[in-house]
């Protein structure tokens, strides 16, 4: 059922950044990160779905120019609420200059339940209160990269959480997005 690619195109390095199976969130409205590797002037299209490709819940196009690195799409933004055990689709199209040149990676994402532990987690993560560790250890990869993406954020690189962010994208094999956070480790 996996389904993610890292797309290359002379220069181009699409990708979702998420596991390399069904990831999972304990959030009806998590945000999903995709990465792309150099500036593009094409549009990049943002679509999730149901896995059996019935139900669009969300189609949105980020206009260019679009800047290399690391990007956010908050499903709250858009009014998007997973439903607890529904395995989610969700697609980063580049549109190429002509048809048939546009790139596609996907992944997928299932919000399931907290466990016990983590049931006191308020509805966002937040520099506060998301308990990283435990997140990483329960399996909550999607969560885990969104809280430290919050912090990273709010805390300019902050070198230790970058090390970390690069430590989860180089566990499920996602090296370009990992190398520029570490170049932002070495030289700040």
């Amino acid at each position: 059922m996996v389904d993610k690619q890292e797309t290359g195109k002379d220069h181009f390095f699409l990708t979702v950044l998420t596991p390399d199976h069904i990831g999972l969130t304990i959030f009806e409205q998590p945000a999903l990160f995709w990465f792309i590797g150099t500036p593009s002037d094409h549009p990049v299209d943002v679509i999730i779905t149901d896995e059996n490709n019935t139900q669009l819940l969300l189609d949105v196009r980020m206009l260019p120019p679009l800047l290399p690195g690391i990007h956010k799409v908050e499903l709250k933004d858009y009014g998007i609420k997973l439903q607890p055990n529904t395995t989610y689709q969700w697609k980063v199209m580049l549109q190429g200059a002509t048809q048939g040149e546009s790139l596609v990676t996907s992944g997928w994402i299932m919000r399931v339940n907290p466990p016990s532990h983590l049931v006191t987690i308020p509805d966002q993560p937040s520099i506060q209160t998301a308990p990283l560790e435990q997140l990483v250890e329960a399996g909550f990869w999607y969560d885990a990269f969104w809280a430290l993406s919050e912090r990273i954020q709010s805390e300019s690189l902050n070198g230790p959480d970058l090390e970390l962010r690069a430590s989860l994208l180089e566990q499920v094999g996602l090296l370009p997005p990992a190398q520029l956070d570490r170049s932002h480790i070495s030289s700040p």
